[in-house]
């Protein structure tokens, strides 16, 4: 099965795209930013990311670039 890394700030957005994606058959993980989505990442085993790109801190253009250098 597929993992996706799901990064918002916003906990409502991330948990209903979590149980949406979860429902049609995917391992999903949650960062409520950026860096936490770094951070996941760098752990291994994410197949895709879902990024939001209005968030303080690292923006969604600025982790998008990074997950692209890893």
């Amino acid at each position: 099965m597929p993992t996706l890394l799901i990064i918002d700030d916003n906990e409502s957005v991330r948990e209903s795209l979590k149980h949406v994606f979860m429902r049609r058959g995917y391992n999903v993980v949650v960062a409520p930013g950026g860096e936490a989505g770094l951070a996941l990442y760098a752990k291994g085993g994410v197949d895709a990311a879902l990024v939001d790109i209005n968030m303080p801190g690292l923006n969604g253009i600025e982790v998008c670039e990074m997950l692209h250098r890893q």
